[in-house]
């Protein structure tokens, strides 16, 4: 009876410290409660001032919006055989006063590479007064199939117009150049629907005559090769597209800066600005057409 009696005892003093430690487990239980409770009213506070926050950020955008200058950004795709100047071409129409010690120090890529927007002149859209701007693309020596779905990009971003700009290095020959400026190369990179309705221009510059004999390359006086290749290149151009693009001849130097204004003003008579600036696309130069 005795024995039993101690067990009983023993059991309600388990009972006892269980029901304790559950009380103190509830308290806890409780107070973890109270601190998600409270964690949580902060959490909807944070996140109500937030969206305030955001909603104001819209409106600022939105009037930064109405006040912004509208931005039409043209490009030009710049085509031709490796090392054939493209890059210091490139530098020299973006940084007209790059020495030749500058680009010597320029090294060429065969990566495409696009600049920042280049500011050519103001205009009117609909009534709107709209900032033109230029960015160059040098499309490396990329394959017709690797410039196409560059052009389709352009045309989805609906950006504005476009010109080719090949280059062709005079002091490699007729070959060399032929394996980027050819009637097959140009009509299966620029003779697709969606390329002909973007590149409506054709600027051809001849590059690195500051290296040829001393005799003019266009002119009175040009030299006789000279006016030989541009007639293989015009007649190549008028077989390569039906029908026949608008296209530009600039004979010069990327190095030297010869021909770098004529080659600019090609551009912008390319895509349909010249009218915007005083007089004739001659304040570049007068590009030979």
């Amino acid at each position: 009876m005795l024995a039993s009696f101690a067990e009983q005892e023993k059991l309600v003093t388990d009972l006892r410290a269980q029901l304790t430690h559950l009380k103190s487990r509830s308290a806890q239980v409780e107070g973890q409660l109270s601190e998600y409770r409270t964690a949580n009213r902060d959490y909807d506070t944070q996140n109500a001032d937030l969206k305030r926050e955001l909603a104001h950020i819209n409106r600022i955008n939105v009037e930064l919006a109405k006040q912004a200058v509208p931005l039409r950004i043209h490009t030009v795709f710049m085509d031709g055989m490796s090392k054939g100047g493209k890059t210091t071409l490139m530098e020299r129409l973006t940084n007209p006063t790059a020495t030749p010690k500058d680009l010597d120090s320029i090294q060429s890529t065969m990566a495409q590479y696009r600049t920042s927007p280049v500011p050519l002149c103001w205009g009117d859209e609909n009534g709107l007064r709209v900032l033109h701007a230029v960015d160059f693309v040098d499309i490396a020596g990329g394959s017709p199939e690797q410039i196409g779905n560059m052009i389709d990009r352009h045309h989805k971003e609906n950006k504005g117009r476009a010109v080719a700009l090949m280059i062709w290095d005079v002091c490699a020959g007729v070959a060399k150049n032929a394996d980027y400026v050819s009637e097959a190369r140009l009509r299966a990179t620029y003779e697709r629907d969606v390329a002909r309705e973007v590149v409506s221009s054709i600027v051809v510059f001849f590059n690195k005559v500051d290296k040829l004999p001393n005799v003019p390359a266009q002119g009175p006086e040009a030299d006789p090769a000279m006016l030989e290749l541009r007639q293989h290149v015009d007649l190549l151009l008028q077989k390569s597209f039906n029908p026949r693009r608008d296209s530009w001849y600039v004979f010069g130097s990327a190095r030297s800066g010869a021909g770098v204004h004529e080659c600019l003003g090609a551009i912008v008579a390319g895509l349909e600005l010249d009218h915007l600036f005083t007089g004739s696309t001659e304040v570049y130069g007068s590009a030979d057409r």
